[in-house]
């Protein structure tokens, strides 16, 4: 078959008559078989080629409908790849914030806007927006039809907030706040805790360094250090 395969490739037939001349083939083969009387057979020495070119076309037809079979499969299985990966990709720290603001309404629909502001989040409604669009992207957030601005949590969006809610709240628990009295880690020096610096940028980072205030014999004396580098100390007890 392989130099018959070789034939019609060099040919170049299109597939229109390479099916119309298989299905032919088979009619002759049939009529043979169940009508002998009233399909004349070919010469003799020539009855193997219609088996053979059956054979033959059928391969070819064979690989046509598998190549863009196994293709559309192949796709298919890329495409689902990568809608799994989009689905589970990581948040960044935007989409981090306002999904911990929407969990931690408790409510099944909430306001995007309102709670934004609630949460006092640095996000322009059309920021907000887009990043609701990117959540909804990956069926962490719902819109329904008709709610103007809310937006609600799917089954895999209150999956997904729980490991954000964990982790930003144990993030703000362990933020200094000012009038907490801190240790230096290094130096051991207590101090007290007077200003916050601002952060800078869309997204509030936890951990910005605070300005600390503590007192020496020639007066009080102040210096930024990151939070890393302190410690929380238990606050002071008024001594009778």
């Amino acid at each position: 078959m392989g130099p018959i395969l070789d034939l019609l490739k060099h040919l170049k037939l299109g597939r229109s008559p390479v099916f119309a001349v298989f299905i032919a083939l088979i009619g002759y083969l049939v009529g043979r078989r169940f009508w002998p009387n009233d399909i004349d057979p070919l010469p003799s020495g020539w009855t193997w080629v219609p088996p053979i070119l059956v054979m033959a076309l059928g391969v070819q037809i064979a690989v046509w409908m598998v190549t863009p079979i196994y293709a559309s499969i192949k796709a298919a299985r890329t495409d689902g790849r990568a809608r799994k990966a989009h689905l589970e990709s990581p948040l960044n720290e935007a989409e981090s914030q306002v999904l911990y603001c929407i969990a931690k309404s408790n409510a099944r629909e909430v306001n995007l806007y309102l709670a934004a502001e609630a949460a006092q989040l640095p996000f322009s409604d059309t920021e907000l927006l887009a990043i609701a669009n990117r959540l909804c992207s990956r069926q962490i957030l719902s819109i329904p039809a008709f709610s103007g601005a809310k937006v609600a949590l799917t089954d895999a969006g209150r999956r997904r907030s729980e490991s954000v809610v964990q982790r930003i709240d144990a993030m703000i628990a362990a933020e200094l706040q000012v009038g907490d009295r801190v240790r230096h880690i290094n130096t051991g020096q207590e101090m007290v805790v007077a200003n916050k610096t601002a952060h800078i940028g869309k997204t509030f980072q936890y951990g910005h360094p605070v300005i600390c205030q503590w007192d020496q014999k020639d007066g009080p004396r102040v210096s930024s250090y990151q939070q890393a580098l302190l410690e929380r100390l238990p606050p002071a007890t008024d001594e009778s």
